[in-house]
């Protein structure tokens, strides 16, 4: 049927040139750099672009690095250059903003898309409710890479939680070199207390201890697996035109959150307070404040209220997802926020 959806997709992606690339880079791409038009450093071209650019054909200052993971191409992103801010492959300055309707057969698509950001962000909120260890009789804990905390200080924290000495060393690595390791089982107990209660009780002290932890069953598994696989598919949905990511855009920041009723409406995690209110249309952020050495006063929360959207969740609580759930949203959130327009509408939904 060429009226489908997917062939309305497959046409739009072939006909619609796109106002920016949103190439996110993989370590080791080539990213070049052009001291005559880059506002800073930080504003990069992926090779594509660079060789379809002014910056190529007229002999610009330029040079190249290899990327590390997760940067994205900034070609068409007015904000990252002084000028010569498109390659030839992206529209120009003057079509950014211009409005264009989807194909007829892709009318559902903010239906569509509001649902994948739903399902991309349900685990976000999971991972904060130390939700499987009240429903699963083998929830591990699963203890995370938070670059704050040294070796030393892992290590205490771990041998407080009761782990053997002998197994300290290898999980410490393991956190280490893949951001993450499963550090305790509620198959095993110390013999005091039932399997749930010692994993309670472990993960608090770990909690306390300042390490980024939570429990993970096979309720969390599932759900990290549908949101990695929502991320992604919403990741190549971005790709296709300016109008499916800004139609992803406004589906994302007027999706409200629906949190269970059996779920609390206010978790609390390393700091961090996250606080919905009884319509579950405000999020509320407390974010603690520790004073310096130079500052004797007490430690104060300070508070910033977002519209409750997925986003605002998936953000919320990123530090709690696995690195493979993590690294999906991410990439998705930089394709995302690529498009000037796309751009603008997210920044007013959170700071709203």
């Amino acid at each position: 049927n060429e009226d489908s959806p997917i062939n309305a997709l497959a046409k739009l992606k072939e006909n619609a040139k796109r106002s920016s690339c949103g190439h996110v880079f993989r370590a080791g791409e080539i990213a070049w750099n052009c001291r005559e038009c880059q506002q800073d450093t930080t504003s990069v071209l992926c090779d594509a672009c660079f060789k379809h650019s002014t910056h190529y054909r007229e002999n610009h200052d330029v040079y190249f690095h290899r990327a590390s993971a997760g940067g994205v191409c900034d070609c068409g992103d007015e904000e990252a250059w002084t000028a010569h801010a498109r390659c030839s492959m992206h529209s120009s300055f003057e079509d950014v903003t211009k409005e264009r309707n989807l194909p007829k057969s892709l009318v559902a698509a903010p239906i569509v898309l509001r649902a994948a950001f739903e399902i991309a962000s349900e685990v976000s909120y999971l991972s904060a409710l130390d939700h499987d260890i009240q429903n699963s009789s083998s929830t591990q804990i699963r203890l995370y890479n938070d670059e704050i905390h040294t070796r030393d200080d892992v290590r205490d924290a771990l041998l407080a939680a009761g782990l053997e000495t002998h197994n300290v060393r290898r999980l410490i690595s393991t956190v280490e070199s893949r951001g993450e390791a499963i550090v305790i089982s509620t198959t095993t107990n110390d013999g005091l207390s039932s399997p749930a209660e010692s994993a309670r009780r472990k993960l608090a002290i770990l909690r306390e201890k300042g390490l980024i932890a939570s429990a993970v069953g096979k309720y969390t598994l599932r759900a990290e697996q549908r949101s990695r696989r929502a991320s992604e598919w919403l990741s190549s949905i971005l790709t296709v035109s300016d109008e499916l990511r800004r139609c992803a855009a406004h589906a994302v920041i007027k999706s409200p959150v629906c949190v269970n009723s059996s779920l609390p409406t206010q978790l609390n995690f390393y700091g961090v307070s996250l606080r919905l209110d009884n319509d579950q249309r405000i999020l509320q952020v407390g974010i603690d404040q520790v004073p310096n050495d130079e500052q004797q006063v007490e430690s104060n929360q300070i508070w910033l209220q977002t519209l409750a959207n997925p986003l605002a969740i998936m953000i919320a609580c990123d530090p709690l997802c696995s690195r493979a759930v993590r690294h999906a949203k991410h990439e998705l959130l930089l394709r995302l926020v690529v498009d000037l327009v796309a751009r603008e509408a997210v920044r007013d939904a959170l700071l709203a």
